[in-house]
């Protein structure tokens, strides 16, 4: 086997996983804070994996020697001559940060209504997703790999779930079976942005006591019971599922036949400043670091118009020259008082060497890419179709990037 094909496989067992933790005291402290009420919250973030009771040791990039990314240091240096970023609808240009704190380059986003002016980005995804245009049943026409998977909620919980085949089609999900979970703080848990494996070949949903699996190419359920695990943070661990026992901890992992393969814990990349800061969505590894977003971040260099505490993205690379952390642009300025919805932008995917993508969710929900390191922004792709006030969707991803 050669060298570059056995960094590939490791990087493909801890896809959508960063490193082995850094920071469990920050962690730790995050997460005691937590309090989440939103049923999209069922899936948090994911580390690089170091198998307790299995057979192998992760490691967490494709050249990593199995240490950490470097953590960052406290400080905060405000720019001398703040300015709005994206004021206009050309991005900016430039590899500048607009400020450090520490050993972190910050960087301004814009703002949510200048996405949409966002020039346009090719990527394996259609630059529009129509939730409400027809989908064949899946038992039907089925798929063998889906590039994402959305659940569509309503207010009487999960309505259907709709894979996005690799060709832009739809197809829809019978999830009848599917019983909603309730979890220890009373919030109600169906689908995650963790449902779809990194593969894209199956889906699972956390029930009491077991996990349903789907095989797409075949259209087999399979109940994994799992006895007195927790099952409401279920999360993929490459190919195998991870069940632990609370965010940031450890707990068994299974494979997708049902088999248990191990243990495993759960971790983030060092968390950005702030007393009530919480990570939210997915912690997204790619070429180049780990990306997690993170609500209530202070003591930041920001622009005038901006409010703290900010939502914010933290990379983490796994080279230190790779690091950079991205303050979310408010909703609008402040002589109108706006800010970003909370938990506004989750991260989704890596494009590529370069490109992290998140998902902006004031409104439509849209995929917006960040060149890292820089003050360039692009379009991904917009979901449409959704009934305004009625529906919500909790979008999951399979790795993009190779």
């Amino acid at each position: 086997m050669t060298e570059r094909r056995l960094k590939d496989l490791l990087h493909e067992s801890v896809d959508g996983l960063p490193p082995v933790p850094l920071a469990d005291a920050a962690w730790t402290d995050a997460v005691r804070r937590r309090r989440r009420t939103r049923i999209a919250g069922t899936a948090a973030a994911v580390a690089a994996v170091a198998v307790i009771a299995g057979s192998v040791s992760l490691l967490g990039g494709p050249d990593d020697d199995g240490s950490a990314p470097p953590a960052t240091q406290p400080s905060n240096t405000r720019p001398a001559d703040p300015r709005l970023p994206n004021s206009t609808d050309a991005a900016s240009t430039g590899t500048e940060p607009d400020g450090r704190h520490g050993d972190w380059r910050v960087y301004w986003g814009p703002a949510d209504k200048q996405e949409a002016r966002l020039p346009r980005m090719d990527s394996p995804l259609p630059r529009q997703v129509d939730l409400s245009a027809d989908a064949t049943d899946l038992a039907d026409d089925p798929i063998d790999t889906a590039l994402a998977a959305y659940a569509v909620m309503d207010g009487s919980g999960l309505r259907t779930v709709l894979l996005l085949a690799p060709d832009g089609s739809l197809r829809r999900v019978d999830v009848s079976r599917v019983q909603p979970l309730v979890d220890d703080s009373g919030n109600v848990i169906a689908a995650g942005t963790n449902m779809l494996s990194p593969k894209g070949d199956h889906l699972q949903f956390p029930q009491n006591g077991s996990v349903l699996m789907l095989t797409l190419a075949t259209g087999e359920w399979r109940r994994i019971e799992v006895g007195e695990a927790v099952t409401e943070h279920a999360t993929w661990v490459g190919d195998d599922l991870h069940l632990p026992s609370t965010v940031g901890g450890a707990g068994p992992l299974y494979g997708v036949d049902g088999q248990r393969t191990g243990a495993s814990r759960r971790g983030l990349p060092t968390a950005p400043p702030g007393d009530d800061v919480t990570p939210y969505g997915l912690a997204r590894s790619g070429p180049k670091g780990v990306a997690q977003s993170w609500s209530g971040a202070d003591g930041l260099p920001v622009a005038d118009h901006e409010v703290t505490p900010s939502e914010v993205m933290v990379v983490q690379g796994f080279d230190e020259s790779d690091s950079a952390l991205l303050v979310f642009g408010s909703k609008a300025f402040a002589n109108l008082g706006g800010e970003r919805n909370k938990e506004c932008c989750p991260v989704k995917f890596w494009l590529d060497d370069d490109w992290v993508v998140y998902e902006a969710q004031d409104g439509s929900p849209r995929l917006i890419a960040w060149q890292v390191g820089t003050h360039d922004f692009r379009r991904v792709s917009e979901l449409t179709g959704l009934k305004p006030d009625q529906e919500y969707a909790v979008s999951s991803y399979a790795r993009i990037w190779s």
